[in-house]
């Protein structure tokens, strides 16, 4: 059975926290709106809307059901995530000058543009009703087994390079770097991309204060590919009563899950992956091993 459609939403008008006493390009704490009006200097923040939140894509399953109790489901989606740096009510956008409002806008932080996900389960053939091992012992022994598999594997988010925003002289807005043309992905964790063609822009233009022209969301960080597996046993105690006992196993591979890098140009660390993304269950990335039980009646 296979299906495939277009799936998208738009998040009209979103919400994120604003900042009105934000200060123009080289203007500093000065040139704060708010400081202007009433000398007041602190960041003062409200809610206001920044624009529409974008998605779209195209997501397709493949599922089957084999004889012997095996069955397989692909699930897969290409999809763009577009919106502000603020994409949601509980963050601020980077650039805080309504008038470079459009510099926070890109791929946003959950965008990953390919995501494939492959699940499994089979019954093993052993038992009443199977295969093999249809006589009593080998039925209280070898029936009632069931293996899961669960593998994820997905592109990576996109990351911002940044540059100091201290020549800029704008309190409340970040800086982005230049981008003298594509950058390159070296792969390693100790230096994901090639800083070469990324530049500071008070370097470039010392004597005139400017956000950079890489944009948002230009470089990717490292995808993901993680395999889960289960053991699952069903046994029945009487016609009403039955226990299962599981044995589940997340990240198998016990591979770490690299989260972005640094995307500071002005770092000596920059393209160097420094923490895992966290993604598996309870809340970290290592191995998992757990056992249960469950009692049905």
């Amino acid at each position: 059975m296979g299906s495939a459609g277009y799936v998208a939403t738009r998040s009209i008008r979103q919400t994120a926290f604003l900042d009105a006493n934000w200060a123009g390009i080289n203007t500093g704490q000065a040139g704060r709106q708010l400081v202007q009006k009433f000398g007041r200097s602190a960041t003062t923040q409200y809610f206001g809307s920044i624009g529409t939140v974008k998605y779209d894509s195209l997501q397709s399953r493949l599922q089957r059901q084999f004889s012997g109790g095996f069955q397989l489901q692909i699930s897969y989606a290409w999809a763009k995530s577009l919106g502000s740096t603020a994409e949601n009510s509980t963050s601020s956008p980077r650039v805080a000058i309504p008038a470079y409002w459009g510099l926070n806008y890109g791929p946003t932080p959950q965008d990953r543009r390919h995501n494939m996900s492959i699940n499994s389960v089979y019954e093993l053939p052993f038992g009443t009703g199977k295969h093999w091992g249809h006589n009593r012992f080998a039925a209280a022994v070898l029936g009632g087994w069931q293996v899961n598999a669960l593998a994820r594997l997905s592109t990576g988010t996109p990351v911002t390079p940044t540059a100091p925003a201290t020549a800029l002289n704008a309190p409340g807005s970040s800086n982005i770097a230049d981008c003298n043309g594509p950058v390159t992905k070296v792969g390693l964790r100790t230096q994901w991309w090639d800083r070469r063609t990324l530049a500071d822009p008070n370097a470039v233009s010392p004597n005139v204060p400017r956000f950079g022209t890489c944009g948002t969301g230009v470089l990717r960080g490292p995808g993901l590919i993680n395999v889960d597996m289960g053991v699952f046993r069903k046994i029945r105690i009487t016609d009403r009563l039955s226990v299962q006992i599981r044995g589940e196993a997340f990240n198998v591979s016990n591979t770490p899950h690299f989260a972005n890098p640094n995307a500071d140009i002005s770092s000596s660390n920059f393209g160097l992956i420094g923490d895992v993304q966290n993604t598996g269950r309870e809340g970290n990335d290592q191995r998992l091993f757990r056992v249960g039980a469950k009692i049905a009646f």
